[in-house]
């Protein structure tokens, strides 16, 4: 009996072993970043950066694939139904999270589905035409856009993301309506507006940098940026419209604590490297970093404010 008792206690602890030992060697093999948005934005860009300063942190390779389409939901969904092991995360602007749930009919995630790890960027918003375009000041545009109904085209990351949130809310303070074209990022918005083929564009300040092309009108900061002090905002036009995009890396719901733990860790010391320093300078785009909890928090917080406004505009799930 006692050596039946011996065996069966070194059979449970021969059992344990791999476990600890798998809890304690993530990762142990390459880990997926998914961004639900198409290649060339700065979500994009500034992940791949995020994934090279993280990789010697973590001894592990870290890819970003590109998984866009309806809004960032295809991604997003891909992140929230995978195993939470920590071998696959999620890099996006937050809408993903705070704001598709609200606008996606029969959408298979909610913002309880997910598990922050840390906030990265702050995303200006800017809106932006060709350098040739007719709409010199933000005064032309809304004139333009006043002229007569969707006379002008303005493109965007998607219904409910937070380009198309502002331009909703600055329609419903100003008294126009836009002829809204949904793309699938910024990276693939801004070759069409370099192309006239979209009169105006929502989109991220640091993803229009280094584009020539590309002239900015107005953001919709509270107040002027640093890097481009003539550059005002939609306030300063007495519209009283505010919008900053946040985002950051996230897992699924149910990320083992220590797991969680090794990947902000990773995140912190990611935000700090060389790569990421120097792609974020690069863009023009402020580094605004926070931990897990924190950015739980002010996911939950935008949340509910984007729910209120988009029930106030009238935005109707798609």
């Amino acid at each position: 009996m006692m050596v039946r008792s011996v065996m069966r206690a070194v059979l449970l602890l021969g059992l344990a072993a791999p476990c600890a030992a798998l809890a304690q060697g993530f990762p142990n093999r390459t880990i997926q970043m998914i961004n639900p948005f198409s290649a060339g934005g700065t979500p994009d860009i500034l992940g791949r950066a995020l994934a090279e300063g993280m990789a010697p942190v973590l001894g592990q390779q870290v890819i970003v694939i590109n998984r866009e389409g309806a809004g960032g939901v295809i991604g997003g969904t891909q992140v929230a139904s995978a195993a939470p092991d920590g071998y696959t995360l999620g890099y996006s602007a937050a809408g993903t999270i705070t704001t598709r749930p609200l606008v996606v009919k029969n959408i298979s995630y909610s913002g309880e589905s997910f598990d922050p790890i840390c906030q990265t960027f702050e995303l200006h918003i800017v809106l932006a035409v060709h350098v040739d375009s007719p709409l010199k000041t933000f005064a032309d545009f809304v004139a333009a856009a006043k002229k007569a109904p969707e006379a002008v085209s303005v493109g965007h990351s998607g219904a409910g993301s937070p380009p198309h949130l502002a331009m909703a809310h600055l329609e419903s303070v100003a008294g126009f309506k836009a002829n809204h074209i949904a793309y699938r990022g910024d990276g693939q918005l801004l070759p069409n507006l370099e192309g006239k083929h979209v009169d105006v564009a929502a989109a991220g300040l640091g993803a229009i940098s280094g584009r020539p092309a590309i002239r900015a009108l107005a953001f919709f900061g509270a107040k002027r940026v640093p890097t481009h002090p003539d550059l005002p905002t939609v306030i300063e036009s007495g519209y009283p419209v505010e919008r900053v995009a946040m985002g950051g890396l996230f897992g699924p719901k149910g990320l083992p604590a220590d797991v969680k733990a090794k990947l902000e860790t990773a995140c912190a010391e990611g935000v700090k490297s060389e790569p990421y320093r120097a792609t974020s300078a690069k863009l023009n785009q402020p580094v605004e970093y926070l931990p897990g909890a924190a950015w739980d928090r002010r996911l939950k917080a935008e949340t509910k404010l984007n729910a209120e406004l988009i029930k106030r505009l009238g935005i109707q799930p798609e």
